[in-house]
């Protein structure tokens, strides 16, 4: 008896410091591990239902984008088509991965967003030529630039305008803080017409050659304007110095639009717009604007925001064209020159030949 007794106090002994305790950790164990596993998967969850918000959020605004003709505040989604296109497919990525899908989406749509700036800053400064001014032809080189209000930095200013040298410069929100730029360049600039006599304009235009007629004109339905008219050695050409009103106002800018487009529309012979139209060229805005007036865009290359560094995103100036005038270079952006906005610059090919 004694010796069972003590063999069953052994076993009893072992199982309660030995056994037991392996067996409470091994479920302990599986426990955590499936604690672990119900969290990871939740995790997952998450991070493909985030995705899934992103790839709505895009394909939504895309899809309104289409309806600005309905309602014209739809139509700020046509002015970040590109954004919501990349980010549309850095979410779609995102939800196809296994893990990391969240922030691969985010990074993948980030890394999109630079390649915007990148591709304007390296495209846009090769203005290789895509044509030759042919027999009764002459070119014309052409800038406009949005100088911002803000920046009192005329020298910059009429430094960068020396530097790309073009026969006709538009300068949009030019005001009496740079005013010193029109003598500064007179001696090559010595045509100019300003509006800084008259309020809510803040324009100016500047040119090598002389023109016949100037107007500038705000306070109407349509845009501020400046428009001049040169002589036969380019056919008569008229050059629309525009600035149209901004985002939220979009009623407003589409009445802009659509009365700058019928006033272009009924002036005779070749007619060039230049100038910050603060829209895009998937914007409904624009497509409204060409065929009202029935000018070609020449231009898309993203021009804003230049304030926070070499980062331009959207393309808002904008150059159109008649259909007889033709492009001699792609469109370029130069430096900001401490504005918000990139120039851009472009030359075209204009007849010559008597005033229509």
């Amino acid at each position: 008896m004694p010796g069972f007794v003590t063999r069953k106090t052994l076993c009893l002994w072992r199982i309660a410091t030995v056994e037991a305790p392996a067996l409470t950790e091994a479920i302990e164990t599986e426990a955590t591990a499936e604690a672990g596993a119900g969290d990871a998967g939740r995790a997952s969850r998450r991070s493909r239902t985030r995705c899934l918000i992103m790839l709505g959020v895009a394909i939504t605004g895309l899809v309104l984008g289409r309806m600005a003709g309905l309602w014209i505040a739809f139509d700020i989604f046509n002015h970040f088509v590109w954004h919501l296109a990349i980010l549309a497919g850095a979410a779609l990525v995102g939800c196809l991965l296994p893990r990391w899908r969240t922030r691969t989406a985010l990074l993948l749509a980030l890394a999109g967003f630079l390649s915007i700036s990148a591709w304007a800053l390296t495209a846009g400064r090769d203005a290789g030529p895509v044509g030759q001014p042919l027999s009764g032809e002459r070119s014309l080189r052409i800038m406009s630039f949005n100088t911002w209000l803000r920046n009192d930095d005329w020298r910059a200013v009429a430094d960068e305008v020396t530097r790309q040298d073009p026969d006709v410069a538009i300068l949009v929100e030019f005001g009496a803080e740079k005013a010193a730029l029109l003598d500064a360049l007179a001696k090559t600039y010595p045509y100019r017409i300003n509006c800084l006599n008259i309020s809510y304009c803040h324009m100016a235009l500047i040119s090598k050659f002389s023109f016949s007629k100037s107007e500038a004109r705000t306070r109407w339905r349509g845009p501020p304007f400046i428009r001049v008219r040169l002589g036969p050695e380019f056919g008569g050409l008229t050059i629309f110095g525009v600035h149209t009103i901004r985002p939220p106002y979009f009623r407003s800018q589409l009445k802009q639009m659509t009365a700058m487009a019928k006033v272009i529309a009924k002036t005779s012979g070749p007619r060039l717009a230049a100038g910050d139209f603060n829209a895009t060229p998937a914007s409904f805005m624009l497509a409204t604007f060409a065929k009202d007036s029935g000018l070609k865009r020449l231009t898309w290359l993203p021009s804003w925001p230049a304030r926070f560094g070499p980062f331009p995103q959207i393309a808002i100036d904008h150059l159109f064209v008649s259909p007889e005038i033709r492009a001699l270079t792609r469109p370029v952006i130069g430096d900001n020159a401490g504005s918000d906005h990139y120039p851009v610059i472009t030359t075209v090919a204009v007849k010559t030949g008597k005033e229509p």
